[in-house]
């Protein structure tokens, strides 16, 4: 329906197609593409085990320890500990401590395989493992997961995956359950 829209819109504009905009009236039905699949460490470890490329076994490693895109991994830079993006989905430059357990694969940066390469034998890895509802990007998820279940509070989360707004981090708020429980906890109690 977007692309009829904006098509509509195009010959309007600049063809004169008709005398008023077809698609100022056109409402678009919301889309709700949100994925809640997130996948533990022992799952991410087992998936990483059976990643027979190193250098794509490291870019999966570096996702789920960092919460970057795929994107973002192929072109980050590194620099005093931490991987360096000049340029993010959102436009903001970003900053990204490496994680203890990414020395090694801090080695393989830059990443030499393609894109496309490193989906398929990831997909493969999943697949071989029994997690076929498993997507690359599911581990920028599954990094947000795991900080929110070490108690990490939203707007930290928020910043190690470069979100702009509050509004995107507020999907992992049901991941909260701990911070939940503490604060119901709170109700009713003296304060000293």
């Amino acid at each position: 329906m977007a692309y009829v829209r904006a098509a509509c819109r195009y010959a309007y504009k600049y063809h004169k197609f008709c005398d008023h905009d077809p698609a100022e009236r056109v409402n678009m039905p919301t889309v709700n593409n949100e994925r809640q699949v997130y996948a533990s460490r022992k799952e991410v470890l087992q998936i990483a085990r059976a990643i027979r490329w190193r250098s794509i076994r490291a870019v999966f490693m570096i996702a789920f320890y960092s919460g970057m895109r795929l994107a973002e991994i192929l072109r980050t830079d590194i620099k005093d500990g931490m991987f360096h993006l000049k340029d993010t989905k959102n436009g903001d430059p970003r900053t990204i401590p490496i994680h203890y357990r990414l020395s090694w694969c801090v080695k393989h940066i830059p990443i030499q395989p393609a894109r496309s390469t490193i989906q398929q034998h990831v997909k493969a890895a999943m697949l071989s493992c029994g997690h076929e509802d498993l997507h690359f990007h599911d581990m920028r998820h599954s990094a947000a997961s795991e900080m929110i279940n070490a108690d990490v509070d939203l707007y930290t989360v928020g910043g190690v995956l470069g979100h702009k707004s509050a509004q995107s981090t507020k999907r992992y708020s049901h991941l909260a359950t701990s911070t939940l429980a503490l604060a119901v906890a709170k109700i009713g109690r003296k304060k000293i």
